[in-house]
């Protein structure tokens, strides 16, 4: 499987960011047939001494059956990665 761009999204939303203002865990959402992901740990591209975007990615696999997984960026950042779609395919 090919690695998938991850959506981030902070649970503070707003025009002005700030690393005080980021949500203490990001999370990282990826597709149901995922099973790498790719993304920018928001904290250290909003802190007050922020990192190159290079720097601040993080990147990783989800085994197949799992539905959430766990992180940390460089810096130490907690992440949480989270499978979208599963519920809805189980359903139909």
């Amino acid at each position: 499987m090919s690695p998938v761009r991850g959506r981030s999204r902070s649970a503070t939303q707003g025009s002005s960011r700030s690393a005080e203002r980021v949500a203490a865990t990001q999370h990282v959402w990826v597709r149901d047939d995922a099973t790498s992901y790719a993304a920018e740990c928001e904290a250290c591209l909003y802190a007050r001494d922020p990192v190159p975007p290079r720097e601040a990615q993080v990147h990783g696999t989800l085994r197949p059956r799992a539905d959430v997984g766990f992180t940390s960026c460089r810096r130490g950042h907690r992440i949480v990665v989270r499978r979208i779609g599963r519920a809805l395919a189980s359903a139909v």
